[in-house]
């Protein structure tokens, strides 16, 4: 195999058939098209992806106007988001493999999965790993002899990877890759500025998107967050399993504006807390399944009011004084 045909590494590829559908989406602007060449240029492995996805793209004819990244976000895209994965797994296997492809996909994706707002839910994978979605996430599961991947676009799992699995299971998300030893036990969470895995049976590896040759062990009893390009330091946390898999929010001298924020996610509409009470202190574990009772209940456990805008915006703010 030449260095050419050498496998690449599958956030590159990802990069590679991103850019490859957005320019042939039949909208790409010029500014897109200097963006594309400014990434070609960051490094010999981006131009090498780049001219890897437009060979494939030649060869199997991959990208049609239709499916380009103009409407990735719609419902009815979920044909581009197939073909997006399909790349990457194309792009990140050594063109060699590209011969064993033909109409039959070479990933047998999995419908995708995903819960409401203040839903959660259990998904057992291809390979008998189970993963429980917590409110408002959603992932897809790729599946091929030689990879297994769960791409975490939104929200937070806790995942029991299979003791008896081959191959090896990793979470991708747009923050980096988690890799899984068999029959780990861990919870990652995803949100607009980083991703927190915190580990409570055997081990995984953490990745950034940007610097995927680091990786960073978590050990049983250890968590860390990272970004796109940085792991930040390893804290320690417990084994215990995820509250809210048991429909609770347990609160141990909480900030008041971190337990709005956190219970907002599990209901429809706004909870905003005044700064002038953000920093109360609050404890007590909570049930899930009803977030108007929780909120209810705050005056009798600190000096707040509760006041209901709408049923969808709900403003936590000082208790009224006693005149």
């Amino acid at each position: 195999m030449t260095p050419a045909e050498a496998p690449l590494d599958r956030g590159v590829a990802r990069e590679a058939a991103r850019w490859l559908m957005r320019l042939g989406s039949g909208h790409a602007t010029a500014a897109d098209v200097r963006a594309c060449d400014r990434w070609r240029a960051d490094s010999a492995e981006h131009e090498r992806a780049w001219q890897r996805a437009q060979a494939l793209n030649r060869t199997f004819g991959l990208i049609p106007a239709e499916v380009g990244m103009a409407a990735l976000g719609r419902p009815a895209a979920k044909s581009r988001r197939t073909t997006l994965k399909t790349l990457v797994a194309l792009l990140a296997a050594s063109p060699v493999a590209w011969s064993t492809w033909n109409a039959a996909p070479v990933v047998r994706w999995r419908a995708d999965h995903r819960t409401a707002v203040g839903e959660r839910r259990e998904v057992v994978l291809t390979d008998g790993s189970r993963v429980w979605l917590n409110t408002a996430t959603a992932i897809d599961e790729a599946f091929t002899d030689t990879d297994h991947a769960l791409w975490l676009r939104d929200g937070e799992i806790y995942v029991q990877a299979s003791p008896h699995r081959s191959p090896a299971l990793h979470i991708e998300t747009r923050m980096g890759v988690i890799h899984a030893d068999a029959a780990a036990h861990f919870a990652v969470r995803l949100d607009a500025q980083r991703c927190l895995v915190n580990v409570t049976t055997g081990q995984v590896e953490v990745s950034p998107a940007k610097a995927t040759a680091h990786r960073v062990r978590l050990n049983a009893a250890q968590q860390a967050a990272f970004d796109a390009a940085t792991v930040y330091p390893r804290q320690t946390s417990d084994t215990r399993e995820p509250d809210w898999l048991r429909g609770t929010l347990h609160a141990d001298a909480m900030r008041l504006d971190v337990f709005a924020a956190e219970l907002a996610r599990y209901r429809s509409g706004i909870v905003r807390c005044d700064p002038a009470i953000a920093a109360l202190q609050i404890s007590g574990t909570f049930q899930l399944s009803n977030t108007d009772a929780v909120l209810h209940a705050l005056p009798a456990l600190l000096p707040v009011q509760v006041s209901y805008r709408t049923s969808y915006w709900v403003m936590l703010g000082p208790a009224a004084t006693q005149t």
